[in-house]
């Protein structure tokens, strides 16, 4: 396994290459350790600590771009403040029959709270979404088919409404199917029973997210806008214009969870960072020195 020269065979190098690319956090911590323990590197110890620091710290591995984990505390902390006003406040007020705050509720207060930012999250798609798709679902489970039938007819109806109002939320489609599945009829009278609540709920977890929200260090409502003190972006840097995102998302064919206004102003800011790391490397050309690598390699620890 081990050379003459301190290194590893070409077989074990191959392996390293490998595990580099498929393993992640602690797991690839544990291979690093084990192929240093075949070098004799005198600084192989801190090199260990090092590589245990950084693939204990990938344990948290957004699946957002920007998410932190600074971040999701905040939005569990909002969710916790959101969810509970909201609750108090309804069974104080409602009556016994009528629930004090409905599922749909808690879905509502993920995106509110951990994901303000998107579209999918503004006052209107929260209340207007919920509202709206609880009152379709009540529809359809008032047209007579089975109750599957009627579940896919209000889910797939309060999809198209939601998007032709703009008030898109994913939660809005629970509330459709809360409708069916709980009987909320015109005919039966316990329409009010699910619309009541959705409606209030929906309010009352706007207002808190908007209060909460002015100390997380988020807008909310959410508004693209310049980042305080950082260098500020030319209204057509690079050329890039919205018309030419749209182009850009044509060509994808996907749909993106982020506003185009958003979406220009962050391929702004990295055209800064860009061009500050260019001008960087053209005073300073990186070497290929040690001390330079910011993760711990098992080929590179291998390879000594």
């Amino acid at each position: 396994m081990v050379s003459h020269g301190g290194g590893l065979t070409p077989r074990w190098r191959h392996s390293s290459a490998i595990v580099n690319r498929t393993l992640r956090g602690p797991t690839k911590a544990v291979w690093i350790v084990a192929a240093c323990s075949f070098t004799g590197r005198p600084d192989k110890e801190s090199y260990v600590f090092r590589a245990f620091s950084i693939a204990t710290g990938r344990v948290f591995a957004p699946l957002l771009a920007g998410a932190s984990l600074r971040d999701r505390a905040i939005g569990s902390i909002g969710a916790l403040i959101g969810i509970g006003i909201a609750g108090i406040i309804c069974a104080l007020c409602f009556p016994a029959a009528t629930p004090w705050i409905v599922a749909p509720i808690g879905a509502s207060a993920v995106l509110l709270f951990a994901v303000p930012a998107s579209p999918l999250a503004q006052p209107w798609s929260i209340v207007g979404g919920n509202v709206i798709s609880a009152a379709f679902g009540v529809v359809a489970a008032g047209m007579g088919p089975e109750p599957a039938l009627a579940s896919a007819i209000a889910v797939g109806g309060a999809i198209l409404i939601m998007s032709l109002l703009r008030c898109l939320h994913p939660p809005g489609g629970a509330a459709a199917l809360s409708a069916v599945i709980g009987g909320h009829t015109w005919a039966s009278g316990h329409a009010t029973n699910l619309l009541l609540p959705v409606a209030i709920n929906s309010l009352i977890l706007v207002l808190a997210g908007w209060i909460f929200h002015r100390f997380s260090g988020h807008s909310y409502p959410h508004r693209a806008a310049p980042v305080e003190g950082k260098p500020a972006v030319a209204a057509a840097s690079a050329g890039v214009l919205i018309g030419d995102i749209d182009a850009a998302l044509d060509d994808l064919g996907e749909t993106f969870d982020i506003g185009r206004e958003d979406l220009a102003l962050l391929l702004a800011r990295a055209e800064i960072h860009a061009a500050a790391r260019i001008g960087r490397e053209l005073i300073a050309p990186p070497s290929a020195s040690v001390s330079d690598c910011r993760e711990p390699d098992a080929s590179f620890c291998l390879s000594r």
